[in-house]
């Protein structure tokens, strides 16, 4: 039998400075490319005989990361297959990792990409024990717009046969700014100047656990131009044969006169969207098939 490596490892500071990295593939033409400015870890202490790591400040400062999966020209507005960030800038303390107890702070976190998306801050911590993982609250920022997440997960929601109920709470205030961001719409479109200058309101709360997960408070509002909510639940989360699920939707519109301007002129003056106009129904999945039912 082997001896246990009972080792005990105090690391008082690592600095990796200005360090630059590539890998490509060449079978789908994915690129990653990186640049660490100045990379700080403090106060490190990693027992391998009581399986615990602790680390009192892990920060990174004006660095990049540059991915991309092919060689064609990125898109306008926000594209997934060329992100390139800049800037990227954060700290995280008091880390500390044994078995199932976890402890982490996001002390700061800024980035910047391409399209101009912009991450101005990122704050909130996670803790967990043997019993449950607790994000008390976790808030990005940026100069537009707000999302928040809250949640507690027992341990045992996350077993085979869960016994424990996980709860979370998302909600965003998005602002016009990076929904255009995302819109991959050019700036020179007229519908740029049309969008209405108010924030996107997004709401969606989830309880359950991997057999049983129901989808509560979900919402999602643009005032003055529609109100869409939804309700549903999904059984056997993990299972792809197996797995079910029913989600019911309601839609009011208000003046969504802005989306004509997606359209040239002459199909402009052939639509009319008037206010008032309704979605209800549902959408379900059994036995790996989808089906529809809606009233418009």
């Amino acid at each position: 039998t082997s001896t246990p490596v009972n080792w005990q490892i105090g690391l008082e500071k690592i600095l990796v400075d200005d360090l630059a990295f590539s890998f490509s593939t060449y079978t789908d033409s994915s690129l990653i490319s990186s640049h660490l400015s100045k990379a700080i870890l403090t106060d490190g202490l990693f027992d391998l005989k009581e399986e615990l790591y602790v680390i009192n400040r892990l920060s990174l400062n004006n660095s990049s990361l540059n991915y991309s999966t092919d060689t064609e020209t990125p898109k306008e507005g926000f594209d997934p297959a060329h992100v390139e960030l800049t800037d990227v800038s954060f700290s995280f303390d008091s880390i500390q990792y044994k078995e199932k107890e976890i402890n982490a702070t996001i002390g700061s976190f800024r980035l910047k990409e391409r399209s101009g998306l912009e991450v101005v801050s990122l704050s909130g911590s996670v803790r967990a024990d043997t019993s449950l993982i607790a994000i008390p609250e976790i808030l990005l920022k940026t100069p537009y717009s707000e999302a928040r997440l809250l949640a507690t997960i027992p341990w045992n929601s996350l077993d085979e046969q869960p016994k424990g109920k996980f709860r979370g709470l998302f909600s965003a205030f998005i602002g016009k700014e990076d929904v255009l961001i995302f819109s991959g719409i050019p700036a020179s479109s007229s519908f740029t100047a049309a969008y209405p200058n108010r924030d996107l309101t997004l709401t969606v709360g989830v309880e359950g656990n991997l057999s049983s997960l129901n989808i509560q408070q979900a919402k999602a509002e643009l005032d003055s131009a529609f109100v869409l909510t939804a309700s549903g639940k999904l059984k056997n989360v993990t299972d792809s044969l197996y797995r079910s699920g029913e989600l019911n939707l309601h839609a009011v519109t208000g003046k969504l006169d802005f989306l004509l301007d997606l359209f040239d002129t002459e199909t402009k003056q052939l639509l009319n969207l008037p206010v008032g106009m309704t979605l209800e129904g549902n959408a379900s999945l059994k036995n790996r098939e989808y089906k529809t039912d809606f009233l418009f």
